[in-house]
């Protein structure tokens, strides 16, 4: 059954381009499939995942690999743009299906439908892309004209067959039947165990080719699968519509206010008079104006996809009233119903609902997990937790330090002069601000080694004791603890561990910034005495592995910022996964490593680099895990709150200045020869030098690291480890893919250039 929105949801779209191919699914990924497409709210690694099972795997078979992941691209780009540009934007609030449909075609589809046939047309050939829009005849029927003008050997591969064959493709060309996809893969197989004429067929076009035709013809079956041919037509010829999405959909909704008459001032007088911030009196009259709207538009067949409009202000009206719970039942619904109907509102309803479901006495988990899908399925927000795998449990989905700062931010969502005349609504906020750790009184309790504290003067974080004095770096008390049998394999309740803070302790490339205004020491102590200790004990890689929520602190990158490849042998050793993901901005140890070489080889250029850096999404996210909630909890707020210290001045000279501290401490305490020697071990212990990261380009590798860096010892050992030479990042401003001799060229890499040089009898260099 079709999902009941207004906007299409992306399983739509697959299961309908699935269903133009004819590639069938096994009766379970069916029956799954068929469910997710009538779901607004759903994991989105789950879209990821069926798109890889239910389009690449399939597709692979009968097109092959090549023309299967460039289907699979193309709709997965498209996906994303829709859902963050047009379903994520626009509210359809009052509109059908058909017209919401009509109108994405005229503004949007068509122009993707046009640049995947061009980009087709460029990497495989065939007719020009004008060829798939033609309304004389039938996709299938032209392109074998098509291949018998231009395939040498296509008629006489005809001849050739049986007289099955002949009267199918005779039927396919008279339009009785569409082919399916199964006959058609058929076509390149042998009549009989000596047929040799299909050898001779270049299938590698031609099957791209009969199926692209088959998909045309699948859509022109439909009326708006004609009037997008027709639209993409007028568009390659240059007549086409300037049509504007939000114009569009803007002038139906007008007509459809207009047609309320006076009951569409209530609707008016809510939106104003019912907003976050604007002083309020008499709450009772909301109570009677509230379900009026409901009335109207519950009885109304155009409006009912708006009811989600009135639970939202519903919801609005209890929290200013204080009432938090029957506001989260509310907000539940709204929440659910505005999902492909809503637009821009899903961003506003879920930044309000999340901190109410935070607030509640038993924080709303499953409810939190569910907002924060949607966020990042319209754009709003980016995973908090980077596993590809979809699941239901809320720690796979959101992190604990999330919740804190959710409740902690009510009131920066509902301010209190908003709130209605003599209510009060403060939950918890002792969360937001730094983790203050003042001297420690705390005193070890030998009697129960594996005692759990609570620390903290600005708010308070439980850790086992171990975990505790091993960061205050008190090596006599952690001996008499492990002595007294505390156990190593403890971690604190966002993930700290003693062996990590054994490691901090060692950190070159961290240091106190609050201790630059207020005084106190600035660097880590450096001294090694706690890891020792601690090192020796037997520790589960579990342990060794374990990464903090936050800041993503990790074992093996610690290690890595000590500068000491000792350290970083020790490490590998106990356990440590060599591609373990940390940081904010999930990197490698490697990637860590070789960028540690770039600061010591140029640290001008990387300070350039860094100063310049582009505010992606995962930059803003990184703010928001450093600065525990002053500045809010949503990207938006990140921008704004970066915008602002830029406005006054502040930005960058604080900016500068912690680099230029980070990059002294870099040089006093690490050597090129020795950070060289760590990627080396690395690289021998397995680290994945094709890990694709975010900085300092999305789609960066270590490899193209090494290259940019002319690190010519470790970019030879890297092509022995599997390094691909063939991968391209995208140049954010220009959108073009970059090759690894364009970056060798382009930073002067004489050593990476003399080895590509060298290789390249032997094979394509990208």
């Amino acid at each position: 059954m079709p999902a009941d929105y207004p906007y299409p949801t992306p399983f739509e779209m697959l299961r309908y381009l699935l269903r133009s191919f004819d590639f069938k699914l096994q009766q379970k990924d069916k029956k799954r499939l068929d469910e997710m497409t009538a779901k607004g709210v759903y994991d989105p690694r789950a879209f990821d995942i069926a798109l890889e099972q239910y389009l690449s795997n399939v597709a692979d078979k009968f097109i092959g690999h090549t023309a299967a992941d460039q289907i699979s691209k193309s709709l997965a780009q498209f996906i994303s743009n829709y859902l963050y540009n047009v379903a994520g934007a626009f509210p359809a609030d009052g509109l059908s299906r058909e017209s919401v449909l009509d109108i994405l075609i005229r503004t949007g589809i068509k122009d993707r439908v046009i640049g995947f046939v061009v980009a087709f047309n460029n990497e495989f050939g065939g007719p020009h892309p004008s060829f798939w829009f033609s309304s004389d005849s039938g996709s299938v029927d032209a392109l074998f004209t098509w291949l018998s003008n231009n395939e040498p050997h296509w008629d006489a591969y005809l001849a050739n067959i049986d007289k099955e064959r002949r009267d199918m493709i005779a039927a396919w060309r008279r339009g009785n039947d569409l082919p399916s996809a199964q006959s058609l893969y058929l076509l390149s197989q042998p009549n009989t165990p000596n047929d040799k004429t299909p050898i001779l067929i270049n299938w590698d076009l031609i099957k791209p080719l009969l199926f692209l035709a088959r998909s045309c013809d699948f859509i022109k079956r439909d009326e708006l699968g004609c009037i997008l041919m027709s639209e993409a037509r007028l568009a390659l010829w240059g007549a086409e519509s300037k049509a504007d999405i939000d114009e569009e959909i803007r002038s139906i909704q007008a007509g459809l206010l207009q047609s309320l008459g006076p009951a569409g001032s209530h609707i008016a007088r809510l939106q104003f008079e019912l907003r976050r911030t604007v002083e309020k009196s008499e709450p009772e009259q909301y109570q009677r104006i509230i379900p009026e709207v409901r009335d109207l538009i519950n009885a109304s067949e155009k409006f009912q996809q708006t009811d989600y409009w009135v639970d939202w202000h519903d919801a609005r009206w209890h929290v200013f009233s204080g009432n938090l719970k029957k506001a989260n039942e509310l907000y539940k619904n709204a929440f659910e119903k505005a999902a492909f109907v809503a637009g821009e509102n899903q961003k506003y309803i879920a930044e309000e609902a999340i901190v109410v479901a935070a607030c509640q006495p038993k924080p709303d988990k499953v409810f939190l997990k569910q907002i924060k899908w949607v966020q990042v399925i319209f754009g709003y927000d980016i995973p908090s937790i980077t596993s590809s795998e979809p699941s239901q449990k809320v720690l796979d989905n959101i992190e604990e330090w999330e919740i804190d700062l959710w409740r902690s931010s009510f009131d920066l969502v509902f301010p209190k002069a908003g709130l209605f005349p003599g209510v009060e609504c403060k939950p918890s906020m002792t969360a937001r601000g730094p983790l203050v750790l003042g001297p420690s009184e705390v005193k070890p309790d030998y009697r129960y080694p594996n005692r759990t504290i609570k620390v903290g003067d600005t708010w308070q974080r439980a850790m086992p004791q171990l975990v505790w004095f091993a960061l205050n770096e008190d090596v006599e008390v952690c001996r008499n603890l492990i002595e007294k049998g505390a156990d190593v394999n403890v971690k604190s309740e966002v993930g700290d561990t003693p062996i990590l803070m054994a490691l901090e302790a060692l950190n070159v490339t961290e240091f106190n910034e609050a201790n630059i205004i207020f005084g106190g020491p600035i660097y880590r102590t450096l001294n090694d005495e706690t890891f020792k200790l601690i090192s020796i004990a037997l520790h589960d890689a579990k342990t060794i592995n374990t990464r903090t929520q936050k800041k993503r602190l990790l074992p093996i990158i610690s290690a890595v910022e000590s500068g000491r490849l000792d350290i970083v042998e020790a490490i590998l050793k106990m356990g440590a996964d060599p591609n373990g993901r940390g940081k904010t901005d999930e990197q490698t140890a490697l990637n860590v490593c070789l960028k540690l070489i770039g600061i010591l080889k140029d640290p001008k250029l990387c300070k350039k680099h860094q100063s310049s850096m582009p505010v992606t999404p995962e930059a803003l996210d990184s703010i928001r895990r450093q600065t525990q909630g002053l500045s809010s909890f949503t990207l938006d707020h990140q921008k704004k709150s970066f915008d602002n210290s830029i406005g006054i001045g502040l930005y960058g000279p604080i900016q500068q200045l912690c680099i230029d501290i980070k990059y002294k401490n870099i040089h006093q305490h690490m050597n090129v020869g020795e950070l060289r020697c760590i990627a080396s071990l690395l690289i021998n212990s397995g680290a994945n030098v094709n890990a694709e990261h975010a900085s300092p380009v999305r789609g960066y590798t270590p490899l193209m690291l090494a290259v940019e860096l002319d690190e010519r010892s470790i970019f030879e050992q890297m092509l022995i480890s599997g390094g691909s030479i063939k991968k391209t990042y995208r140049d954010p401003r220009t959108g073009r893919d970059i090759s690894i001799m364009e970056i060798a060229k382009h930073f002067r890499s004489r050593g990476v250039e003399q080895v590509l040089k060298d290789i390249s009898p032997y094979t394509t260099i990208g």
